[in-house]
């Protein structure tokens, strides 16, 4: 809450932020490391298929864009078949593995990917 006003204009970039005053770069590092810690208790706490909750849906947001009409809903259908194809991928072999291992190790190189091509674009 006390940098709610800085992350306001940092929204509008940089050389907006900074024309008021803001410093943008110490903001955007201080609102990612606080990003960053909230993700990792809720991964903590909820265990690995909370990370299905984090990564699901920023992944269908940056494929179908910013429209909530479309990534709500395709998040909770995004999400739901993430969890039964891993579960169906952790009870392929002799041995069962845990459902998470196998959602951490299905979202992670996916992540990646999408936030590696939406950068590049």
């Amino acid at each position: 809450m006390p940098l709610a006003s800085s992350d306001k204009f940092a929204a509008f970039g940089r050389r907006f932020s900074c024309w008021f005053g803001g410093f943008a770069g110490a903001i955007a590092l201080i609102d990612w490391g606080v990003a960053t810690l909230l993700a990792a208790s809720a991964v903590s706490i909820g265990g690995l298929i909370g990370f299905v909750g984090l990564v699901v849906p920023h992944g269908v947001r940056l494929l179908v864009g910013n429209d909530y009409r479309f990534v709500l809903p395709l998040s909770a259908i995004g999400g739901a078949w993430v969890l039964t194809f891993g579960d169906f991928l952790a009870r392929l072999g002799a041995g069962e593995l845990p459902v998470g291992t196998v959602t951490a190790l299905l979202g992670s190189p996916l992540f990646i990917w999408l936030l590696y091509r939406r950068s590049s674009q």
